[in-house]
């Protein structure tokens, strides 16, 4: 073989084994993004008697389809502002906790610990405004603010595929923006 050939393969190979090294870097190991929301300490009441935590949920997510808009205005302010352009409220509020229900597994963890902490029971129905990373706030967040809960989970280019996947799934649909 010819001494050039036998460079190129050499040059071609060492090429080759840099990009798989580095595919596996960002797939695995390079933090892309921090997804972060932050829960604010005050909670508003939504005059909604209850008896569970899931009571609260349920109302929220149980009940769509069924609702009459004397129920839609008790939804919290961030749920209603998010369906107000929507022609079918209930629908749009029921595709939308769908859309939640089918996130990637690493993120529904994540988005069910956020639901239970700013939905809860305390004689009545009482929700925590909330803001941070899509795809429930709408702001990148560095730091939560003192007294605030934060959840984050880090995105790995694994996740970032995942998510991209999903995003394009609910992008358009029902009342999440991303």
């Amino acid at each position: 073989m010819n001494k050039a050939v036998k460079i190129i393969l050499i040059v071609f190979g060492v090429l080759i084994l840099i990009a798989v090294i580095a595919g596996v870097y960002f797939y695995y190991f390079h933090i892309f993004k921090t997804l972060r929301i932050c829960i604010k300490q005050e909670s508003s009441d939504l005059m909604i008697n209850c008896s569970s935590d899931n009571y609260c949920y349920d109302f929220v997510k149980g009940k769509a389809g069924n609702y009459s808009e004397e129920d839609l205005e008790k939804l919290p302010d961030f749920i209603k502002e998010k369906i107000e352009n929507s022609q079918d409220k209930a629908e749009a509020l029921k595709e939308s906790f769908e859309q939640l229900d089918n996130a990637p597994k690493f993120l529904s963890n994540m988005l069910n610990n956020i639901i239970n902490e700013v939905l809860y029971c305390d004689s009545t129905c009482r929700y925590k405004e909330f803001y941070g990373s899509a795809p429930l706030g709408s702001e990148d967040v560095d730091l939560c603010q003192a007294g605030e809960k934060e959840f984050s989970v880090k995105i790995h280019g694994k996740e970032a595929l995942t998510l991209a996947g999903w995003f394009k799934g609910i992008s358009g649909s029902a009342i999440w923006d991303v």
